[in-house]
């Protein structure tokens, strides 16, 4: 009964500080530079531990990321998951695989391949997929339309809002589409390397009307 009385208490505890409600003295932070708030969730966590919860009981699991959550700056919060040298490369590459086709979706869908890619750890960077060797037509030389970067943005803004648990975002290739080929008239997206069915863009497209 004790564990179980506990438990609930740093289960309100938990609560108090997702809602950035204090719970300890202002000065509990000083001595080692974390926030207020970190600290509050190390001892939730400490807590938590001495009455033998494990490591992934959901307790602990919370205050860790309260903690980590804490522990990024408001910038770096704020800052998006792409910069604009991303957006020229992007745009390039649309520029090269699919510069001729009129359908606006069909290009954007070379842009979410590459931030499939990324995504499914082929490169730590935008950069480092879209430049990978024999994957994608990026060549520096290559100009830059402004309505290829302007799609080149509005496709990167999607992925950064659903990186933040933004849902329905407006992707138009589901996340598990890594290859396409081209034909001569439209590229074929596919979730093998060969072979497989082709992307039917069955998805709502925002750029459609």
């Amino acid at each position: 009964m004790k564990k179980i009385h506990l438990t609930n208490c740093l289960i309100s505890m938990l609560l108090a500080l997702t809602l950035s409600v204090s719970v300890m003295p202002d000065t509990a932070a000083a001595d080692n530079g974390w926030t207020q708030k970190q600290e509050t969730a190390h001892q939730i966590a400490e807590l938590a531990r001495s009455i033998d919860l494990p490591e992934d009981n959901p307790v602990i699991v919370e205050a860790k990321r309260l903690w980590q959550e804490d522990s990024t700056p408001d910038t770096e919060k704020n800052s998006p998951s792409y910069t604009e040298d991303d957006a020229v490369m992007i745009a390039k590459i649309i520029y090269a695989e699919a510069g001729g086709i009129p359908s606006d979706t069909e290009k954007a869908c070379v842009a979410w391949v590459i931030l499939n890619r990324v995504d499914a750890g082929y490169g730590d960077t935008i950069a480092e997929v879209a430049t990978a060797p024999y994957q994608f037509a990026y060549r520096t030389s290559t100009p830059v339309r402004d309505d290829l970067l302007s799609l080149s943005r509005d496709v990167l803004g999607r992925w950064d809002r659903e990186k933040r648990g933004g849902n329905d975002v407006g992707r138009v290739l589901p996340a598990d589409y890594l290859w396409f080929t081209g034909d001569g008239l439209h590229n074929n997206f596919r979730r093998s390397y060969s072979g497989g069915r082709r992307w039917d863009y069955s998805l709502p497209s925002p750029y459609t009307t």
